[in-house]
C-alpha cells in the first residue's frame, strides 16, 4: 500500500487500499520484482523475500494495470484452464455490474457508463466524447483492411472537423472494449452531422464539401462513426453494446424479407428499376441454401449497404416492405432531449414536405 502512494508514475489504474489488500492475500502467486524508483517505503523495510526498500515499479504494473484493469482477460483465461485460485478475480472483473438482488431480479439490459477512461486525462488533450452520451462517436461493428489488433477506423471527415487533431495511427482512449484504440480512415464510414449557423442541419461525408462549410458550422452534432470489430470485445471478455441503426443493420433487414423471386420483382419495382438491375438471386437466410445461397446474401448486402435512394424510394420501400428508414434519412432520435418532443410533434404535424436540390446522402446539410 506504501509502494502505490509513493509510486510517481503514471498508472492508467490506481486500486484502492482495500483492493490491494484482496489482491495480495488471495492471489496464489506471490507479485514480486526488482526495485525501480528512488523512493523509500518506511514500513518494513527489510525483508527476504524482497529486493531492498526502494519502491518496485513492475510489482505496480501487474497489479494497477494487470490484475485490476485486465481482470476480465485474466478470468477468462483461468475459467478456461480450470485454474483453481484465481476466484477474486471475479470481484475485479465483474467491477461496475449490478446485478438484482439474490439473482432474483431480471438483469438490466442497459449497459452503464465506463467513466475510468476520462480518470486520466492529461492536460492539452482535447475529449471527443462524454461515457455513453449522445454527441461523441457513434459505434459500428465492422473491419477495414487497415484496421489491425486494437484499432479503429473514422471517415476522413470526422478527421477534418475534430480539427485534424486525429491522424492516421493516432492513439485514442476509449470507453470500450479496450483502454485505448489505434486510428485507421475509412471513407465508407459515416462522418459527423453538423448544424450550420443558418439552420440547415445533416451529415457531411465529403471532406471537400466540409471544408466549403467549415466557417458556417455552428455545432458539430456528433463526430459520426467509429469502427471497431466484434473480435475486440472478445478479445476483452466485454458484452456487446447496441450500434445506432446503420446500413448494415438496414441491409439485413431487407435481405431477411427478399426471400423468393417474386418479393425481389417487388423490391425492385419499389425501387423503380428492372430485375436486372439487382444482384442475382434470393438472399433470403444465408444459413439456408448452403454456399450458393451464401454468396448471393453477401451479393445483396454489399449492394443494399451502398444503395443510393431518394426520399420517395425510401416511402415506397419502406411502406412495401414494413422495415425502417435508413440512414440518412432516419436521424438519431434517441439522441433528442425529451423535452424537445412535445415541440418537434407539434412541427411535424403541422410541416410539408420540400425535396431539396441535392442528395443529402453526405453532400450537404438540408
Amino acid at each position: 500500500k506504501e509502494e502505490f502512494g509513493l509510486y510517481r508514475k503514471n498508472l492508467q489504474y490506481r486500486p484502492t487500499p482495500e483492493e490491494l489488500d484482496m489482491i495480495v492475500r488471495a492471489c496464489p502467486v506471490m507479485v514480486n520484482g526488482e526495485s525501480t524508483e528512488k523512493e523509500e517505503c518506511a514500513g518494513y523495510g527489510i525483508l527476504d523475500n524482497v529486493d531492498g526498500t526502494r519502491v518496485r515499479g513492475g510489482v505496480m504494473l501487474v497489479i494497477g494495470e494487470g490484475l485490476c484493469l485486465k481482470a476480465p482477460k485474466v478470468q477468462k483465461h483461468t475459467e478456461r484452464l480450470k485454474v483453481e485460485g484465481w476466484e477474486f478475480i471475479g470481484h475485479f472483473a465483474d467491477k461496475g455490474k449490478s446485478d438484482g438482488e439474490n439473482g432474483a431480479e431480471r438483469k438490466r439490459r442497459r449497459i452503464e457508463p465506463n467513466t475510468r477512461f476520462m480518470e486520466d486525462i492529461i492536460a492539452g488533450r482535447p475529449v471527443f466524447g462524454q461515457p455513453s452520451r449522445a454527441g461523441g462517436f457513434r459505434l459500428r461493428y465492422g473491419r477495414t483492411r487497415a484496421t489491425g489488433l486494437a484499432a479503429g477506423a473514422l471517415s476522413p471527415v470526422s478527421m477534418e472537423a475534430l480539427g485534424k487533431f486525429i491522424a492516421v495511427g493516432t492513439q485514442m482512449k476509449i470507453e470500450r472494449p479496450g483502454k485505448a484504440c489505434a486510428v485507421t480512415p475509412s471513407d465508407e464510414l459515416q462522418g459527423p452531422c453538423v448544424l450550420l449557423r443558418d439552420g440547415r442541419f445533416g451529415r457531411i461525408d465529403s471532406v471537400t464539401q466540409f471544408r466549403k462549410v467549415s466557417e458556417s458550422v455552428g455545432t458539430i452534432w456528433d463526430n459520426g462513426e467509429l469502427m471497431i470489430g466484434y473480435g475486440e470485445f472478445l478479445e476483452n471478455n466485454k458484452n456487446l453494446v447496441p450500434s445506432a441503426y446503420n446500413r448494415d443493420w438496414w441491409a439485413a433487414d431487407i435481405c431477411a424479407t427478399l426471400s423468393d423471386e417474386s418479393s425481389v420483382e417487388s423490391f425492385a419495382e419499389a425501387l423503380g428499376c428492372v430485375r436486372e438491375d439487382l444482384p442475382p438471386g434470393a438472399p433470403g437466410s444465408p444459413r439456408e441454401g448452403g454456399m450458393e445461397q451464401f454468396h448471393y446474401h453477401r451479393a445483396w448486402v454489399r449492394f443494399l449497404v451502398t444503395l443510393d435512394l431518394d426520399w420517395p424510394a425510401v416511402v415506397r420501400v419502406c411502406t412495401a416492405f414494413n422495415c425502417a428508414v435508413p440512414p440518412p434519412w432516419n436521424p438519431c432520435w434517441l439522441d433528442l432531449p425529451l423535452q424537445w418532443l412535445p415541440v418537434l410533434s407539434e412541427t411535424f404535424s403541422s410541416a410539408t414536405i420540400e425535396l431539396a436540390d441535392s442528395n443529402p446522402n453526405g453532400q450537404s446539410p438540408t
